[in-house]
């Protein structure tokens, strides 16, 4: 972090070249579930539209409490509250 902050600090912050990473990322992931959900789980548009959204908000979710926002990281309940 400090490496990015060094390099794009003084232009972009830190935390929203974490935040778009993420976001990126998720997309991908999103992508890739709605594949495998269309080819490979005989699940029709709708509903693979449906699990590859989830996928990719749980894991925004987590990515960011993760790295994103680490210092107000939220635990137990609160991880699911904030959910």
């Amino acid at each position: 972090m400090l490496i990015i902050d060094k390099l794009v600090g003084h232009v972009v912050p830190v935390r929203f070249i974490l935040f778009a990473g993420v976001g990126a990322l998720g997309i991908a992931a999103h992508l890739i579930v709605l594949r495998i959900g269309l080819q490979f789980g005989g699940l029709d548009f709708a509903e693979a539209q449906t699990v590859a959204t989830g996928f990719a908000i749980l894991g925004n979710f987590w990515l960011n409490n993760v790295f994103t926002f680490r210092e107000a990281k939220l635990r137990g309940w609160r991880f699911s509250a904030g959910w």
